[in-house]
């Protein structure tokens, strides 16, 4: 498996959440514009101080890298997440 770097692919995209009410940013490529979002969340509401980032990052399997017979062990030995959004492709 490797970074995702087919054009037009974008490389990271960051989106802030807000612990108190859940409000999400936009995801952008530029972790400075979700911040903004997160400044502009605090100033209308002064008492939603926590936050937390959300990373997603792309990835790529190549040809003839699939899932070998180990691959396939492995995976079935991690148990589940209890919540997310990757939770879906288990």
């Amino acid at each position: 498996m490797e970074t995702d770097e087919t054009p037009g692919a974008p490389r990271v995209l960051h989106q802030l959440e807000c612990a108190t009410c859940h409000a999400r940013s936009a995801c952008h490529e530029q972790q400075v514009s979700a911040l903004d979002w997160a400044f502009n969340h605090l100033k209308r509401h002064p008492d939603h101080r926590g936050y937390r980032e959300v990373v997603t990052k792309f990835w790529r399997m190549p040809p003839g890298q699939g899932r070998t017979p180990t691959a396939l062990k492995i995976h079935k030995q991690r148990s589940p997440p209890s919540r997310g959004c990757w939770s879906r492709f288990l």
